[in-house]
């Protein structure tokens, strides 16, 4: 990890400009295959972002995980990194096939990044499932983000099952207890009488896990 990692990490701009005349290498990756971009996205630092994208390192690169400093900006929840990412460097917000499990869009959803979610939606990024047919909405009921919910609804999706028990968002929301996402979504709508792979209704899971307020909006 070299001088620029830190600085990058820290989002020191002044040490970082010191590092780029001092002619440190911008793309330089450390053990976990992380260039300064990736750590100045993962924690928020937007200058440093910008700065960094006026060298030669990559944008699309990825880490040992898999992520790119776009996806680690999302993760976040940094606005300004997305945006500059997006914006200044045309970085990719959907990915390819292979990658759907890492589509920016559905880990904002998850992580309940609302404004993030907005600004990806805004520049084009697609409302797509991943590999277990869970679209953006079905992870954002799952974690109780009833205001990333209520954006995603009507959207595509919103009321479809998944791949993976044949949930629809509804069943998230029932089996973890989320009343407010639970309630959006029937007053959206939702078909409640519709069964899973096991022949259970969305009711059922919130009776067996004990989330009383589910089960009485049922």
């Amino acid at each position: 990890r070299t001088c620029l990692h830190q600085a990058a990490m820290v989002g020191m701009l002044r040490l970082v400009n010191i590092c780029l005349d001092n002619n440190v290498p911008a793309d330089k990756v450390d053990a976990y295959g992380r260039s300064a971009l990736h750590y100045a996205a993962m924690n928020g630092h937007a200058p440093v972002c910008r700065r960094l994208l006026g060298t030669n390192v990559r944008v699309d690169l990825v880490d040992r995980d898999n992520l790119t400093p776009l996806i680690h900006a999302t993760l976040k929840g940094s606005l300004e990194c997305v945006r500059v990412l997006v914006d200044e460097a045309a970085s990719p917000t959907n990915p390819p096939f292979e990658n759907v499990d890492l589509s920016p869009l559905s880990l904002a959803s998850r992580a309940g990044h609302l404004d993030v979610v907005n600004f990806l939606i805004e520049t084009g990024a697609e409302n797509k499932p991943n590999s277990n047919g869970q679209y953006p909405i079905h992870l954002a009921a799952k974690e109780g983000r009833v205001d990333v919910c209520r954006f995603l609804i009507r959207r595509d999706g919103w009321d479809l099952p998944d791949k993976y028990h044949e949930w629809t968002p509804l069943f998230h929301a029932a089996r973890y207890g989320h009343a407010e996402c639970l309630r959006l979504l029937l007053e959206a709508g939702a078909q409640v009488r519709i069964v899973d792979e096991f022949e259970q209704l969305p009711i059922h899971y919130a009776a067996w896990y004990g989330h009383n307020e589910c089960t009485a909006l049922l």
